[in-house]
């Protein structure tokens, strides 16, 4: 589907709710990548969390988490989560990164 002037604002609406929300509830603890385009974003966490095990805790509550680590082929892995936001209100995304917050602490 061709993108429209209507779908890019529901995108820009979407992902700006979520960058905000991601750094009302975490302030500096997430570094957000890839917020300029797409209907995702890369988080990266502090290097001690698990995030498949942190995926694994929030799937079981229907959150879906990417562990980013799984998309890295080399050393140098590094924990966070792939985001992603089509599927989802602007409205809903604060309560969902709520819900996120209430998995990972």
């Amino acid at each position: 589907m061709p993108a429209t002037s209507a779908n890019c604002a529901c995108s820009t609406a979407r992902r700006t709710a979520l960058v905000e929300s991601l750094r009302s509830e975490f302030g500096s603890l997430l570094e957000i990548g890839g917020a300029a385009a797409g209907m995702h974003l890369a988080v990266t966490t502090p290097p001690d969390w698990n995030d498949g095990e942190i995926a694994s805790g929030a799937a079981r509550q229907n959150l879906w988490l990417w562990p980013l680590s799984l998309a890295y082929l080399v050393d140098g892995r590094r924990p966070g989560f792939i985001l992603g936001f089509g599927s989802t209100t602007a409205s809903d995304i604060p309560r969902a990164v709520s819900r996120m917050d209430s998995v990972v602490t």
